[in-house]
């Protein structure tokens, strides 16, 4: 009897202060604040987690795991599907131009294919790379990891040598075409550098023989 009233009252304490348990927060990567409720624009509960796999034939998929009920987030500001130029600057230089044909785009997923022009004919040049990339939204645009870049020498007009540039995400934003921020690591040739804050614009084409002289390289 005395065992069950101090189970009872036990219980009515913890209840009565408010006590919650925190559980599943080892999924949050260092440094990484939990979402506040106010921004969800309708995220489902809970946390996922985010992987970079490549597979035969050099298709590079990014998946993330579930992340509870409640349905696709809101606000999804990735490219269309359609034809582009894509160019930029990388860390301050002319970056790579390359010719993407994004096939699918959602907040489940955007199919996308890179391929490198040569700097000097603007032709194609090396093998076509293809993406299945699983978009993140957040309250300032939306993410499409890509993971590795591969930028064959005759497509880099700083150095002309081929060039790996890792962890690469490219940030949407709104206004105009889509165009936005690139953040990423060149790993090779060394030194390492990051060319966090680097800028990108999609430029809308028909094909690749079609491309503007001078096209967008940032948000208008």
């Amino acid at each position: 009897m005395r065992t069950l009233l101090f189970k009872t009252l036990l219980l009515a304490a913890l209840t009565s202060s408010g006590c919650h348990l925190a559980v599943g927060l080892d999924g949050l990567d260092p440094g990484e604040e939990e979402d506040d409720a106010s921004t969800s624009s309708g995220a489902g509960t809970g946390g996922g987690t985010t992987a970079t796999t490549t597979g035969a034939g050099g298709m590079a998929t990014t998946t993330t795991g579930a992340g509870g009920s409640g349905g696709a987030p809101s606000g999804f500001l990735g490219p269309p599907v359609g034809n582009y130029l894509v160019a930029g600057d990388l860390a301050g230089f002319a970056g790579p131009e390359y010719y993407v044909e994004v096939s699918a785009s959602s907040t489940a997923q955007v199919s996308l294919t890179i391929q490198y022009l040569d700097v000097n004919t603007r032709q194609p040049v090396g093998a076509p790379t293809p993406y299945a990339v699983t978009p993140v939204v957040t309250s300032s645009g939306t993410e499409l990891p890509l993971g590795t870049l591969q930028i064959p020498g005759e497509a880099n007009p700083v150095s002309g040598q081929p060039t790996t540039v890792e962890m690469v995400v490219l940030t949407f934003t709104e206004g105009g075409p889509p165009c936005g921020g690139l953040d990423g690591m060149v790993t090779a040739p060394p030194p390492a550098f990051s060319i966090d804050g680097s800028i990108f614009a999609f430029n809308p084409v028909a094909n690749v023989n079609q491309l503007p002289a001078t096209p967008l390289k940032s948000c208008p």
